[in-house]
């Protein structure tokens, strides 16, 4: 995230070692993927997909430099979670990194909004999600203080950097993999907490049912009984089969796992996945592999360059400066709670990830019940 401000901070020298950052992450992992988010006056912005090009990010930013501003990091780190919890949704096997540039013309975070920041980092962390900052010639005490709050919660750091011949040697050490927690990991899987379990459950899709015949594409049994299909891909196969596959590819909560065909994020029945554990009359030959990882990825990549995002203005701060009094009002008239001022706070609704006081008992933008 280049929340960097260009008339203060020598670009170039940015350029040039978000280069050397991508060329070892790459020769380390050829599956890497890259973004970037960065502001103008209207907000930020992003690329509609990551890519394996890291071309395409230094040419997004050295085309757009006489427009790109200051920007905030607490709406940089909102959007940039919002954009990796979808990416989550349809790629598997992946960590993701969150690496923030900032300066002096970068605005400091609204205390009202620590508390709704660090919601959201704890839902995302198990992901896993890794957070570190580096502060480009600058150091407010106040302000570390709130941003170690955020990257502490993820196994990250903030970094200093007094000149910037040195930041290309801090890149390369973040290039390398972030080691994750044994205590974090059971039989090489995950572990999500159980009060994040409906975090990700809301993630994943429910399969659609098949009310014609066809072929189960994990047992290649043709018939119609009982088949669902991804939502995404259309990969059709039986209700058992699918709960056979389950713990394949599950992400550590067994209804929530992975359709074999493209990653997707699915889920079944609890209960009925386990029925299907221990009822050897319901089980059927399963003989699908998941797809390669690095396959998959090459068959995304599109031979343009992606595209760039303008993404909503998230908490309240436009035009790269920080204001604890900018919140909206909610427009709507939704159904609210009985709620005294001083237990108002900022939530995320489980449903559609957008930022809500917990006075709603109905999201204002999805219109689903907050339970």
């Amino acid at each position: 995230m280049n929340a960097l401000t260009p008339n203060i901070t020598e670009m170039p020298f940015i350029y040039e070692a978000i280069e050397r950052f991508c060329e070892v992450k790459t020769s380390i992992d050829p599956s890497s993927r890259y973004n970037v988010c960065f502001f103008q006056e209207s907000g930020p912005n992003y690329l509609e997909d990551f890519t394996l090009n890291p071309e395409h990010i230094l040419l997004t930013l050295k085309s757009l430099e006489s427009v790109i501003i200051g920007g905030n990091i607490g709406g940089g780190i909102f959007v940039g979670i919002s954009f990796i919890i979808q990416a989550f949704k349809i790629i598997g096997e992946k960590a993701f990194r969150l690496i923030v540039f900032s300066d002096g013309g970068t605005p400091k975070i609204a205390p009202v909004y620590l508390p709704v920041l660090q919601n959201l980092i704890s839902q995302v962390k198990d992901m896993p999600l890794f957070i570190d900052i580096i502060r480009m010639k600058i150091k407010d005490t106040e302000e570390d203080e709130k941003l170690q709050k955020l990257v502490e919660q993820c196994n990250g750091d903030i970094f200093y950097v007094k000149k910037l011949n040195e930041l290309p040697q801090l890149l390369e050490t973040l290039a390398l993999k972030k080691k994750i927690k044994k205590s974090s990991l059971e039989d090489g899987k995950y572990i999500i907490p159980a009060d994040s379990h409906l975090f990700y459950i809301n993630l994943a899709e429910n399969l659609a049912e098949v009310k014609k015949s066809d072929t189960c594409s994990i047992c290649f049994e043709k018939d119609a009984r009982d088949l669902l299909k991804c939502k995404k891909c259309g990969t059709t196969a039986h209700r058992t089969c699918w709960a056979q596959w389950a713990p394949e590819t599950s992400i550590g909560i067994p209804q929530v796992f992975r359709c074999f065909n493209c990653y997707n994020l699915i889920r079944l029945d609890k209960e009925y996945i386990e029925k299907v554990k221990f009822t050897k009359a319901l089980q059927r030959d399963i003989r699908v592999e998941l797809l390669d990882i690095q396959d998959y990825l090459k068959n995304r990549e599109s031979q343009e360059a992606p595209q760039v995002i303008q993404a909503e203005n998230v908490l309240g701060i436009s035009n790269g400066v920080s204001d604890a009094n900018q919140i909206e009002t909610p427009k709507t008239e939704d159904i609210k709670k009985e709620i005294k001022d001083e237990e108002l706070k900022f939530i995320l609704c489980p449903h559609c990830y957008k930022m809500i006081t917990n006075e709603y008992k109905i999201c204002p933008a999805c219109h689903k019940t907050i339970k």
